[in-house]
């Protein structure tokens, strides 16, 4: 298990429904970020077979920090960094865009840190979107940024 991902082995770790999955199809360079919709196993045969919905085709990992509060200037110091993944949305102006995090680290505190190549984004969690065993699917906003 790399941070949110689950990365699987034949006869490796069980997984059930609402479970993340990194998905490397056949020709493709990157991993899809998809989530465990159906299973069903076939003892005859011996295999498990996964129903998956794609959630981003350009999943990108990302590390968060908290603000302890809103208003602060800099993010929290020596709070723990969270490990969270980043799923664009499909429309040019970042509207439908997505932060995945472990369920724990979604909270009262729920201003954080974005950084990106050239700019580091304020943004506030506004709204839950989607919750699985151990990882919330959440809308946010942007509310300030700096270089």
């Amino acid at each position: 298990r790399i941070g949110l991902l689950r990365f699987l082995a034949p006869g490796g770790e069980r997984i059930g429904v609402g479970q993340l999955l990194a998905i490397r199809p056949q020709g493709f360079r990157s991993f899809l970020l998809g989530v465990i919709v159906r299973k069903l196993t076939q003892r005859t045969v011996g295999e498990t077979l996964l129903g998956v919905e794609i959630l981003s085709y350009r999943p990108l990992p990302v590390v968060l920090a908290r603000y302890n509060h809103p208003r602060d200037e800099e993010p929290d110091p020596v709070g723990p960094p969270v490990e969270a993944m980043y799923l664009p949305g499909r429309d040019q102006y970042g509207k439908s865009d997505i932060l995945v995090l472990p369920a724990g680290d979604f909270g009262l505190k729920n201003v954080f840190n974005l950084p990106t190549r050239l700019v580091q984004f304020r943004v506030r969690i506004n709204r839950v979107l989607r919750k699985g065993p151990d990882w919330s699917g959440l809308r946010f906003e942007v509310i300030g940024k700096k270089p």
